[in-house]
C-alpha cells in the first residue's frame, strides 16, 4: 500500500506505518511461534496442554491483536503523527482502546504461560503420534 505514492504522501509518518508494521509482524511471527509451540509442544514434553485453555488463549490473543493495532490504522489515516509525547484530543478514545487491548494481549500471554506450566506438572501423557485420534 505504501507503494502507491497518493497513500504514501497522506500516511507517512503516521501511526498508520506503525500499525501496518506490527500486524505484519506481530500477526506473522507472534501467531506462527505460537502455533509452532502448540504442535511440539507435546514431542518435546511428552504431555499435552489444556485444550479449552489453548482455545482461550487464541480467542484472547487473536481479538486484543486486532483490537491494539487495527485502530492504530484509523489514526493513522486521521492523521496521528508518530514519535509525539502528548497526543491531540481527538485521538483520545482510539488510544485509550489500543491501550487497552495491549494490555488484554499481555494477559493473554498469562493464560499461555499458565496452561504450559499447568500442563507440564499434571497434563496428561502425549499419545506416540499427538493429536492422532
Amino acid at each position: 500500500m505504501l507503494a502507491a505514492i497518493p497513500f504514501d504522501v497522506h500516511v507517512t509518518d503516521t501511526y498508520f506505518v506503525v500499525s501496518h508494521l506490527h500486524f505484519v509482524l506481530y500477526g506473522g511471527s507472534v501467531f506462527a511461534i505460537y502455533a509452532g509451540i502448540y504442535h511440539w509442544f507435546p514431542k518435546m514434553t511428552g504431555r499435552m496442554l489444556n485444550e479449552p485453555l489453548g482455545k482461550i488463549h487464541f480467542a484472547m490473543t487473536y481479538v486484543f491483536f486486532f483490537l491494539t493495532f487495527f485502530p492504530q490504522n484509523i489514526l493513522g489515516i486521521l492523521g496521528m503523527p508518530r514519535r509525539v509525547a502528548v497526543y491531540a484530543p481527538e485521538f483520545q478514545g482510539l488510544n485509550t482502546l489500543v491501550s487497552l487491548a495491549a494490555f488484554g494481549l499481555g494477559i493473554s500471554t498469562f493464560v499461555f504461560l499458565a496452561n504450559a506450566i499447568y500442563s507440564l506438572a499434571r497434563g496428561p501423557r502425549a499419545a506416540r503420534t499427538p493429536g492422532v485420534r
